[in-house]
């Protein structure tokens, strides 16, 4: 079955294809939702029809591109990548033919040839543009000397126009087509692929030539096992005979094919593939080494515009974050990270904080739009000013409250007796409207809850849930203008520095035991 992969900054999902349309756009109910300003509602679709798939812009403001270019419709083949916002689609219309029981050594039409992997290929990344030109001097050299091309030659000659080719090119996408445009000047192919491996086993391939719309990519899956297991190229050669006699084969119309892994650090990454159709010609041992000898310069490229890639979703996830936290409190996260993701969902103590403003429908009722925005927006800036100065992380803006965490995403000892002081410094902060003072009410809880990334696969937000955000919910929902009430939890951890009055028990909803619950009067 077709696959549809989505890249965005921040995560990526596979979505299994049917008869069915894909709608892509910025609001709820489309199949994939990109919640970025410069996309359209309804922006684009993708669609199967008798000969294949087809990507439609829907009139959006800014544009569907694919491969590079900007398109009203156009005919979507594996490989193909549509970019919308800051996020890319690649079709993935793959499929394995599985020829494991012919034995190709059997018809002495396979030959393998094992890379020499330089050590330390990816050790130092620093030295990835040097590697890609610094054959440039001697290839010039060998060029002033005539004479026929040999092997190492045509080898220095294609790694050189492959360097300079990708060297200043940051998308792994565009410089996977460079490297299949590079090859097929030098070897006539009828197919080319530039596949990645994913974390689930599956490939996808990042650039294809002459596939047909109307037809998936089918690879055999010998070949591709044969590659990974024996880190080798591999070469095949089928005469009429043999393909006669294999389902599969007959059914690729392949009769040569020329694979070879392409490495990052230890690990293959993924493969270059290539193959022909024509009965009348073959790939050599020439050809496949001439590919291994392209590989490692292709795989450079192509780990260089990964790290390329990683870096800039780096960026766009720090200035994600910094719209909620504070910037010292930004570089404690970055600092504490050990390869796994600080934003993945998980249990951990936290402190919660909700703050509203008393009476703001009365307030905004004197106020024209243009005069309430305005307020809400400087309100919400000198709040938040707050809230980090306290460590305090933004969860989210509701109207006129807001929703505060404490201790995550880096925990903290600290979390309740910060979240306290901040809503006092919040309280005493308050501006005022036609010359009205604004009161503020504030809840707060601490407990156990899950905190991370938490969403749907088409939108994500961090956020926490759990008991306590329901408590300092309902204990905002209890508090005068002007009070701040916490609950036991959060009391029990002041210690003797803050002046407290206990209020009683309160039911909240939901919760089979009442919230024993005090009042905050002032730090000591």
């Amino acid at each position: 079955m077709a696959t549809l992969w989505v890249f965005s900054p921040d995560q990526q999902q596979k979505l299994e294809l049917g008869d069915a349309p894909v709608t892509i756009g910025r609001v709820e109910g489309n199949s994939v939702c990109v919640d970025e300003p410069t996309v359209s509602k309804s922006h684009a679709r993708i669609v199967k029809d008798g000969a294949g798939w087809r990507v439609e812009d829907l009139g959006s403001s800014n544009g569907t591109w694919l491969d590079g270019a900007r398109i009203n419709s156009a005919r979507l083949v594996a490989g193909g990548r549509i970019k919308i916002g800051s996020t890319e689609f690649v079709l993935n219309d793959i499929q394995i033919e599985d020829d494991s029981q012919f034995k190709f050594e059997d018809h002495g039409s396979i030959m393998t040839s094992v890379p020499a992997i330089p050590p330390g290929l990816f050790d130092e990344v620093g030295n990835i543009r040097e590697s890609l030109l610094g054959d440039q001097a001697e290839i010039k050299q060998i060029a002033e000397r005539g004479g026929k091309e040999t092997i190492e030659v045509q080898k220095l000659r294609l790694i050189g126009a492959l360097g300079e080719a990708v060297i200043d090119i940051a998308d792994r996408s565009a410089v996977a087509h460079e490297i299949l445009n590079t090859i097929n000047r030098e070897v006539r192919a009828d197919h080319g692929f530039v596949c990645i491996f994913q974390e689930d086993g599956t490939f996808l391939p990042l650039a294809s030539y002459g596939v047909k719309p109307d037809e998936p990519v089918r690879f055999s899956r010998t070949v591709i096992d044969k590659m990974r297991k024996e880190k080798a190229g591999v070469l095949v050669r089928q005469t009429d005979a043999e393909v006669a006699d294999i389902a599969s084969l007959k059914a690729m119309n392949i009769r040569s094919t020329a694979c070879v892994p392409l490495w990052a650090r230890n690990r293959i990454m993924g493969f270059l593939s290539l193959d022909i159709i024509d009965s009348s010609r073959s790939f050599t041992r020439r050809h496949l080494d001439l590919l291994i000898a392209i590989s490692h310069h292709a795989a450079l490229g192509l780990e260089r515009a990964r790290l390329a890639e990683t870096a800039e979703r780096e960026r766009k996830r720090r200035d994600y974050l910094a719209q909620y936290l504070d910037h010292k409190l930004l570089q404690r996260l970055t600092l504490a990270a050990d390869g796994t993701d600080p934003l993945a969902p998980h249990e951990q103590a936290v402190t919660v904080l909700f703050c509203d403003i008393v009476s703001f429908t009365k307030i905004s009722e004197g106020l024209s739009p243009t005069d309430l925005a305005a307020f809400v927006r400087d309100h919400m800036t000198a709040m938040t000013e707050v809230l980090f100065a306290f460590e305090g992380t933004v969860d989210k803006y509701i109207g006129d409250a807001v929703m505060a965490l404490f201790g995550a995403p880096v925990q903290s000892e600290a979390a309740p007796a910060n979240a306290v002081r901040a809503a006092l410094a919040m309280r005493n902060h308050v501006g005022q409207i036609d010359g009205r003072p604004v009161r503020l009410c504030f809840g707060i809880a601490t407990g156990s809850a899950v905190v991370g990334n938490i969403g749907s696969a088409q939108r994500m937000e961090y956020t926490a849930l759990g008991d306590s955000v329901n408590v300092a919910s309902r204990l905002e929902g209890f508090s005068r203008p002007g009070e701040i009430v916490i609950d036991e939890t959060t009391q029990a951890t002041l210690g003797d520095g803050f002046r407290v009055e206990e209020i009683g028990e309160i039911d909240v909803r939901n919760r089979d035991q009442p919230v024993r619950v005090y009042r905050v009067l002032e730090e000591i």
